[in-house]
């Protein structure tokens, strides 16, 4: 197993949230994270995964005008990986974090 810490950023467009400014982006607060529909993303192969909360939410949420939205959070992930060491000492390892859409 591994530990990593990460920031990890989606974006996506939603058409529902474009709107016609001056301003090309909003920076958003991250208590809006929960009035917009967000990505149900999971690692697949993580034992554990932590947000970082300290001392603010570690977390970026901004909108563009022409809809597309840009969410980023920081992560802490365990996961697994799976060790052939048949070759020891001088074997290599590759130790991938696998992410996908819970419902797709």
């Amino acid at each position: 197993e591994y530990t990593i810490d990460i920031f990890f950023a989606q974006t996506w467009y939603d058409r529902r949230l474009r709107f016609n400014s001056t301003l090309k982006a909003l920076t958003l607060n991250t208590n809006m994270v929960s009035r917009i529909w967000i990505p149900d993303t999971f690692f697949r192969n993580s034992k554990r995964a932590d947000s970082h909360w300290i001392t603010t939410p570690n977390q970026l949420l901004r909108i563009w005008n022409d809809g597309k939205v840009l969410y980023t959070l920081r992560l802490t992930i365990e996961a697994e990986c799976l060790l052939q060491l048949q070759n020891f000492p001088m074997d290599t390892h590759s130790c991938p974090l696998v992410f996908s859409s819970c419902e797709y």
